[in-house]
Parts: C-alpha cells; sequence; structure tokens
C-alpha cells in the first residue's frame, strides 16, 4: 500500500470543492491575461503527467527560451472561488517564472464549470501532445477521475480522459474490491492505476509510493545514460540483444509486459476529439 503524500490528491480537491462552494463568484470581467505569479499552480489536483525530473525539466527550459521571445500558447485558468487557478500549462507557467516573467501579463483563457468539470477539462487537455504523456499517466488520469469524481457518469469519466467505457468500467470494478478489502479513498487517490490494478489481483507492488517510483525509474534511467550514451537508441537491435544476453529472464519479461500493453492500448484508449 502506497504511503500518503503530504497533498493527498482526494483531500486536496476535497478542499477545492468546499472553497469553491463558499467562495466568491468568478468576476463579472473574464481576464485574458493575468500576472503569471498571480495564477495559484494545484499540480496534486490538475497536474495528471508524471514525467521524469530531467525530461520535464528540458521541457521548462525549452519553454523558457520561447516565452522570453514571445507569449506561448495561453495557459487555461479556473475560478476556484478565491482566486484564478491553474488546470492546464504547468509547464509554461513554469517556463514563464523561469524566464523572469513573473510579474508580467501572460495570456489566459478561462474555464468556467465546477470542480469536476475543470477536473475533466485538465485530463482533456493533458491528453493533448504538448510533452507526451504516456499511456500510464494517461490511465491514472481516468484512474483519478473514477476516485475523485464518483458521481459522474461512465461515459463521462471515459471522455474526460480521453479512454474507453470498458476501461472505466474495469476502474470501477477495482475501486470497489479495494474498498471491500479496506483501502480508504485517499489511499485509492495516492495509487496509480497500474498498483491499483495490480494490489487487487494480489500481485506484488513492492510498496512504493508514486514519488519513490518516479525517483527509482530517473535513477536507472541515470545509469543507462551515463553507460550508453546514445548507443542504445541508435543501435536499438543490438541493445535488445545486449539485454538478451544480460538476462533472458528480463528480456522475456520486457518482452510479454510490451505485448499486454500494446493488446490493452488497443482495447482501452481511443482518440477523442476536441
Amino acid at each position: 500500500m502506497s504511503r500518503m503524500s503530504k497533498k493527498n490528491p482526494l483531500d486536496a480537491f476535497e478542499d477545492l470543492v468546499l472553497r469553491h462552494s463558499s467562495g466568491k463568484p468568478q468576476p463579472a470581467s473574464v481576464p485574458t491575461h493575468l500576472q503569471a505569479h498571480t495564477i495559484k499552480r494545484r499540480p496534486e489536483v490538475f497536474q495528471h503527467r508524471r514525467p521524469s525530473k530531467s525530461a520535464s525539466e528540458g521541457h521548462i527550459r525549452e519553454l523558457a527560451v520561447a516565452a522570453k521571445a514571445q507569449d506561448l500558447d495561453p495557459l487555461t485558468v479556473w475560478w476556484d472561488g478565491r482566486t484564478w487557478t491553474l488546470i492546464d500549462g504547468h509547464h509554461r507557467a513554469m517556463a514563464y517564472l523561469k524566464a523572469g516573467k513573473g510579474m508580467s501579463a501572460i495570456p489566459v483563457e478561462v474555464f468556467d464549470g465546477t470542480p469536476a468539470d475543470a477536473l475533466a477539462r485538465a485530463a482533456r487537455a493533458n491528453t493533448k501532445v504538448k510533452l507526451m504523456m504516456s499511456v500510464s499517466e494517461k490511465s491514472t488520469a481516468a484512474w483519478r477521475i473514477v476516485v475523485l469524481v464518483p458521481n459522474m457518469s461512465k461515459s463521462a469519466q471515459a471522455v474526460a480522459a480521453g479512454v474507453s467505457e470498458r476501461l472505466v468500467a474495469s476502474m470501477r470494478t477495482a475501486k470497489g474490491t479495494l474498498v471491500r478489502q479496506g483501502y480508504s479513498p485517499s489511499e485509492l487517490a495516492e495509487m496509480t492505476w497500474e498498483n491499483a490494478r495490480r494490489t487487487t489481483k494480489g500481485e506484488d507492488t513492492d510498496d512504493w509510493s508514486p514519488e519513490e517510483e518516479e525517483k527509482r525509474i530517473e535513477q536507472m534511467a541515470l545509469a543507462l545514460r551515463k553507460a550508453l550514451g546514445a548507443t542504445a537508441e541508435r543501435q536499438p537491435n543490438i541493445f535488445w540483444q545486449a539485454i538478451e544476453v544480460y538476462s533472458p529472464q528480463l528480456a522475456r519479461a520486457i518482452a510479454d509486459d510490451l505485448a499486454q500493453r500494446r493488446e490493452e492500448d488497443a482495447e482501452d484508449f481511443e482518440v477523442v476529439e476536441k
């Protein structure tokens, strides 16, 4: 079971629901620009991507260079009852700050809706190709919607995350199983979909939190880069054969996992019209 982080997604979302219901109405004047530093970021609720630290920092650096010369695509903001909150464009927001434009007025577009609507909007936006969203990130975004917004219909959850109703149905079943096993909603919100799926099947999840898993992935990727540089990318066939020599068992496990992912992707993920 994952240990809960300081900013649990369910707790943060419920706080946001309360803040929205008890706060002030959205200002009558809809902004087209806001100062970057005034926009509230809530990644524990609205940031569904989990790229490696190096990939994320590299993407921000590239965007920051562009931001110094011109405005980037508008950030999507939402009125949470007290302030404008970012629901899409986290890397662009960080890029403006890195470029020294925290006090500058940057372009925004306003989304109007309930907290559940904002969560769904963030998931839909995250499926667009900017910094590529992996299959695991996309499925975890769907899982978080299933956990955080249980009153949303199955079809609406599927459309929001850009996945099939079949996958959402599997997630709902898994959620019910885990609840019966004694997992709290907060613990479910901390899980990735892969972790939740494996837990329902009684498979070993290594008791890693998403943060610990990300850290281990980054450490292994760094070790590979230091040892191989660009060699593996230029010679993928040689790299694969080297894995087979290093550990036939590992090679089989990777091949089986890739085959399973392809099968699941074909069945579970759909292209959603924007």
